[in-house]
């Protein structure tokens, strides 16, 4: 009994271990684009039953590309992991963080009343990302370009939701680069 009982919890730590691997992205440990959908339909769920808001934080790492570029893709993954710390740290335990490619993260911020609770939300985050990054490479700064959205006031679906915050994250991203091109003209 003993041998059949050790064969069964090998093969429950094995099966619990596929589980995360299918929900979590494999180099920040973040939740990857699957366990963000299952997530949000959930909390989609809650808003009817609560009658508060789930709001998408879109944020697509800016300054990024020359890091890697320049130093190479463990110095780029080395930021990556850090950014996803921040993003975590600055998280509430009820929100949802996750990298869904490159250096593109999403945030689902749950139990929104307000959108001045967005605003807020948004400021600590970007706040996060802009602090220097220490490595034994040297010092490393990114910004970020975001977008947002909130459910159900702008949208009826996770695809609308992702689609409007990534929508806003690039006129951002296209903004910030105008503003830059007219500064370095003067």
């Amino acid at each position: 009994m003993v041998g059949i009982n050790f064969d069964i919890s090998k093969r429950v730590i094995a099966e619990n271990k596929l589980l995360q691997l299918a929900q979590t992205d494999h180099l920040t440990g973040l939740a990857n684009r699957n366990a963000l959908c299952k997530f949000t339909e959930h909390e989609f769920d809650c808003t009817e039953r609560t009658g508060t808001k789930v709001a998408c934080l879109y944020f697509d790492l800016d300054k990024f590309k020359p890091i890697n570029d320049t130093h190479g893709h463990l110095v780029g993954d080395f930021v990556l992991v850090e950014i996803a710390k921040r993003l975590l740290d600055t998280a509430r335990k009820t929100d949802c963080v996750a990298r869904i490619g490159g250096d593109e993260f999403v945030i689902i911020i749950t139990h929104i009343e307000t959108s001045n609770q967005v605003k807020k939300a948004l400021t600590r985050f970007i706040d996060a990302i802009e602090l220097p990054i220490v490595s034994a490479q040297g010092n490393f700064s990114v910004s970020a370009s975001i977008g947002y959205a909130i459910y159900p006031d702008e949208v009826t679906s996770l695809d609308e939701l992702l689609n409007k915050a990534d929508a806003r994250m690039f006129d951002h991203k296209r903004t910030k680069a105008i503003n830059q091109k007219a500064t370095i003209n003067q």
